[in-house]
């Protein structure tokens, strides 16, 4: 669970681009589905959504967790969600 955050501008430039929410962020990082762990102190927080269409894909924001407070990198949406899942 991660309650403080800043986002990197390029996090918000592609969450603007995809048109991810702020709500989706929050709920990911507060209330992530996974967190995997990348490299050193980066961490992929990953929750499922739907799509208008009803079509699912997997929203996946790279934390680095030495930043204080910690810093959304960048966010991915995968529609081919299942190769980032490790939990179904």
């Amino acid at each position: 669970m991660l309650t403080r955050y800043r986002l990197t501008k390029h996090a918000e430039e592609k969450a603007r681009m995809l048109g991810v929410t702020k709500e989706q962020i929050e709920q990911t990082l507060m209330r992530p589905e996974e967190k995997l762990y990348s490299e050193s102190v980066m961490y992929f927080y990953q929750r499922l959504y739907n799509r208008v269409n009803g079509r699912p894909y997997l929203l996946r924001l790279l934390v680095d967790k030495a930043q204080e407070p910690p810093a959304v990198v960048t966010i991915y949406l995968a529609s081919r969600y299942q190769r980032y899942r490790k939990t179904i």
